[in-house]
């Protein structure tokens, strides 16, 4: 059997089930992270089962680095079947109108949705008073470590969107014109001074990874090599997949490694978003793959595919329900296992119910807003990282 992995082409499906599946079990993980370092003790479990649960979900916050490669797969997607059907690119003032629709009103609810909470007395977050909601009014958050953590902690990555925004139309307008390789290796370049900067200053006593890993420098390789897979898959490039997973399979290591304490000050610490980059990118690859010859795959992540459909609205909400709801299942808590099965019962639900009310009363109305007078549509998938209002539509580059 071939390992080589079949072309999106010309092919418009109503969607690719497969992204709302990695969107969903990238949204699950990093809720699963959350939950973790916030209601779980861990010197409360010591049993292999504790410890492999507390691993696995320890390190979900690497399903940012899921999203922001699917922002890179999905913003490019359509700019390259409209570049290769030779049709006109949309305006760079429609690109941004259609994006500021996308994100804005999902982004701004959930910050009131926090603030009334906060000042309903619930110990949602750290927060000492209005001006820390001004670098939130900007989207700037991501750059400044004293405010990152503030309000609604999660929503710092969707700061870093907004930014990758600002930037997507010029990488794709270079791309197009046949300087990919200069993209992803300035990129690539990039992340790693990025990081050298951040352990220069780690050796002379400064934290670790505050400011580099929510900063757009460090993070452009992982948006790039998204747009380096979509051009690939819809330009019917002959994509061998088993060098994909060779090249995973070696960045793995490396990215498991510069995640943990003791590699944390390693030289390979240079590489660490670019590994993580890879294996997101890869994972797309191979949930296309698997989704095309088997079918049932798709059928059995249905959940996770219900899941990305509201992910973004869910990604918003979840932290600050996580911690309003902390006080009242904490004390029943008695390790990482329990704490997660807790949490499944208990704050997932609702959760589940906050994210399909602003989904629907929200979400959803500025999705069909931003489409208006474009021509048919296909359905649209969001996701927490929300870079595509429709990745399947026939409509706009900068879609």
């Amino acid at each position: 059997m071939s390992s080589e992995v079949p072309p999106l082409g010309d092919a418009n499906p109503n969607r690719l089930a497969f992204i709302d599946i990695l969107r969903g079990f990238a949204c699950l993980w990093v809720t699963l992270c959350h939950v973790h370092a916030e209601w779980c003790d861990l010197s409360k479990g010591s049993g292999w089962l504790d410890r492999m649960v507390a691993t696995g979900v320890g390190i979900g916050g690497k399903g940012v680095d899921v999203f922001v490669v699917l922002s890179g797969f999905c913003l490019f997607y359509p700019v390259v079947r409209r570049h290769l059907n030779q049709k006109s690119q949309r305006s760079l003032g429609e690109f941004y109108r259609r994006r500021a629709l996308r994100i804005l009103p999902v982004y701004f609810s959930a910050i009131i949705f926090s603030l009334v909470l906060i000042y309903s007395g619930a110990q949602i977050a750290l927060y000492r008073g209005l001006w820390d909601i001004v670098p939130h009014l900007f989207l700037i958050q991501n750059a400044m470590p004293d405010y990152t953590g503030r309000i609604n902690g999660p929503l710092w990555s969707v700061a870093l969107e907004a930014q990758l925004y600002l930037f997507f139309p010029f990488v794709a307008m270079l791309w197009l014109r046949g300087h990919s390789s200069l993209i992803i290796v300035g990129a690539a370049l990039t992340s790693i001074a990025a990081n050298l900067i951040d352990m220069t200053g780690y050796l002379s006593g400064a934290p670790l990874n505050v400011v580099v890993g929510t900063a757009l420098p460090a993070r452009l390789i992982q948006f790039c090599l998204g747009m380096l897979v979509a051009w690939c898959l819809v330009s019917q490039q002959r994509i061998q997949l088993r060098w994909w997973i060779v090249v995973a399979i070696g960045m793995l290591p490396i990215a498991l490694y510069t995640t943990s304490r003791t590699g944390a000050d390693s030289l390979l610490r240079i590489l660490y978003f670019i590994a993580w980059g890879q294996l997101a990118a890869t994972s797309i690859l191979v949930g296309h793959y698997t989704t095309q010859r088997w079918r049932w795959i798709s059928m059995i992540a249905k959940p996770l595919e219900w899941l990305g459909l509201i992910s973004f609205s869910f990604y918003a909400l979840h932290f600050p329900i996580m911690f309003a709801i902390e006080p009242y299942v904490q004390p029943f808590v008695t390790g990482p296992t329990q704490g997660i099965m807790l949490f499944l019962i208990t704050g997932f639900p609702v959760m589940l119910a906050a994210a399909c009310g602003l989904y629907w009363g929200v979400e959803r109305h500025f999705i069909s807003t931003g489409s208006q007078n474009i021509g048919k549509q296909t359905r649209v998938v969001p996701d927490p990282m929300p870079e595509t209002a429709n990745m399947t539509t026939k409509s706009g580059v900068f879609e």
